[in-house]
């Protein structure tokens, strides 16, 4: 069974994006994009045999929302995801439209502490200056808080320059998972003390 393909995104009941699953290599990619009437922050899931199976958070572009994520054969499995009927976004208030369906959360998806893997940490940003210093951040971590805002971790490696020097002097130091870390705080995209 294939769950390649074009689905909609909904909110609420109305259509606001598409998410399209491909096979790249030997993993599936969820790459969505969406223009919901409301504001972030939310979840993205995708609607499997019952269930809102929780994908990642959908993050701010120029464009409205974007996601990108890449599970193996095996995640896939662990996940529980079997057939796609649509995606749905997942607010963090009372998870609203969720109706009866129960909510499958990937331990993958979310690590200790609610700290979850950025690829991509560049686009937090709306400073187009400070996105493209960050597009040489790798092993960024990202974690929403309950107020909404976005903390970004980038690793602080021993032997190598930090890759994000012009906001090195806003960021504080914070191990996770016996790792150091460069801890920012961003609020709709812009960096915050």
């Amino acid at each position: 069974m294939t769950l390649t393909g074009a689905y909609k995104i909904f909110d609420d009941g109305e259509m606001v994006g598409e998410m399209t699953v491909y096979a790249q290599g030997m993993m599936t990619v969820f790459e969505g994009t969406c223009k919901p009437d409301r504001e972030g922050p939310f979840r993205v899931a995708a609607l499997s045999g019952g269930y809102l199976i929780l994908l990642g958070v959908m993050l701010p572009t120029e464009d409205g929302y974007y996601i990108r994520r890449s599970f193996s054969k095996n995640a896939m499995a662990q996940l529980g995801i079997r057939e796609i009927s649509e995606f749905r976004l997942i607010y963090p208030d009372g998870e609203e439209n969720q109706d009866d369906e129960k909510t499958s959360i990937p331990d993958e998806t979310v690590q200790g502490n609610g700290w979850q893997d950025a690829p991509e940490p560049w686009r937090l940003f709306k400073d187009q200056e400070l996105s493209e210093v960050c597009r040489q951040v790798k092993g960024a971590k990202m974690r929403r808080e309950e107020d909404g805002d976005i903390s970004l971790a980038i690793p602080l490696e021993r032997n190598a320059p930090f890759p994000a020097m012009p906001i090195f002097c806003f960021g504080t130091y914070e191990k996770i998972q016996n790792k150091s870390y460069v801890l920012f705080r961003l609020r709709d995209g812009v960096l915050i003390q």
